[in-house]
């Protein structure tokens, strides 16, 4: 079995999320299948002429033709994209497929739905493009980077992939979570097109102890509106000065916030390397995951547990796949985060809470995680779904 993983990065010098997530991935995968059997292909962002872009948005030939001169030259049975966009383009799926190879997509965010990709528009929960083949409404709001004209571009893409039906090229879809599969069918997509494969975290066994003293609470994540930072900093103020807030990541509402709220229990710490995260992660009461997104996955959530942190998130989206409540965290509505956050220092099920979050963890291991992939490729390969 010879795997093709394709993936457009966002730069080359500034790794994201998902694009970490690739590239464990993909050592992973080479540790179990070796070397010969896994390759890749990367684009990057970097340098984006607005001219070639415009000019190739509809399905970039050049990627394409590279793709299948990997597909041949390595004897690839499956190409497995991430994100395709905006360089490779989805010519990238009809190309391998032409050729006789399984195609296989990992849905990242919800792009095929919502230009910006997150379903989230003026601090609330927004469908209205879902289902629309021109996605008028993304063009008015400006939902992709604030931009009438990249919105424009944007969605005559996505109108265009959809009058080609690039889709019907792609066999199936890795989701990441039940509640993303859920909301995907919900939307049209086909079930039995749909597998559910989680992405795994690192182990991070060196930093859990049962008997660490605990007593700061987290916030990982952008400084933006639709993190829930403000709404959460506001519930803060109201809060004993025990209760200590450490605020790690930066983003467009930083230097504001800084500037608004100075309280000694308010810390802002800005971007930290990701050993450093986890160091100040393993010494936390809580972490503090306050999304108002529907996010597709919850990584720093996983990551967390896996210090003995449980969470406390609001009862939206994918937080009810990770945290059960007074299990290993606390979900929480909206209205209620200051009745929950007060309930939460002294909670008598704490430790069980916390030695419950480690274990949960553990589902999420690349030693739990990848097999399940390998199993998946196997079976997209045989023909045995569908």
């Amino acid at each position: 079995m010879r795997i093709l993983v394709a993936h457009n990065f966002y730069r080359s010098e500034h790794i994201g999320g998902e694009d970490t997530v690739v590239l464990n991935e993909v050592a992973a995968l080479k540790q179990h299948l070796g070397d010969a059997n896994v390759h890749t292909y990367y684009v990057y962002n970097d340098n984006i002429s607005p001219i070639s872009l415009i000019k190739n948005i509809g399905g970039n030939q050049a990627h394409a033709r590279q793709i299948v001169d990997l597909i041949k030259k390595n004897g690839i049975d499956l190409l497995h994209v991430h994100n395709e966009f905006p360089l490779l383009t989805p010519l990238v799926f009809k190309a391998a497929y032409e050729q006789g190879v399984k195609v296989v997509q990992t849905l990242h965010n919800f792009r095929g739905q919502c230009l910006s990709g997150i379903l989230y528009r003026q601090n609330a929960l927004c469908e209205q493009c879902v289902n629309q083949k021109m996605k008028w409404p993304g063009i008015v709001h400006r939902c992709y980077r604030n931009s009438y004209l990249q919105s424009t571009v944007h969605a005559m893409a996505q109108y265009w992939y959809h009058l080609k039906q690039y889709q019907n090229y792609i066999h199936h879809y890795f989701v990441l979570t039940h509640f993303q599969k859920n909301k995907l069918i919900d939307f049209g997509l086909n079930s039995q097109q749909l597998l559910l494969k989680p992405n795994f975290i690192m182990p991070q066994l060196e930093y859990y102890s049962a008997d660490i003293k605990r007593e700061d609470y987290v916030f990982i994540g952008r400084i933006e509106s639709g993190k829930g930072i403000e709404y959460l900093l506001k519930n803060w103020l109201t809060l004993p000065k025990h209760f200590v807030l450490r605020i790690i990541g930066s983003g467009e509402d930083l230097a504001m916030l800084q500037d608004k709220y100075t309280q000694e229990n308010i810390i802002f710490l800005g971007k930290l390397e990701h050993v450093k995260a986890m160091q100040l992660l393993k010494s936390a009461k809580y972490l503090i995951h306050t999304s108002l997104y529907y996010e597709t996955f919850g990584l720093t959530i996983l990551e967390a547990m896996s210090c003995g942190v449980p969470v406390i998130g609001f009862n939206i989206g994918t937080r009810k796949d990770f945290i059960v409540h007074e299990e290993n965290g606390l979900l929480s509505d909206e209205d209620k985060l200051q009745e929950t956050l007060l309930s939460s220092f002294e909670h008598p099920k704490y430790m069980d809470m916390s030695k419950n979050a480690y274990e949960f963890s553990l589902q999420f291991t690349p030693a739990s995680i990848v097999p399940q992939q390998i199993m998946h490729y196997e079976n997209i390969i045989k023909g045995e779904y569908l």
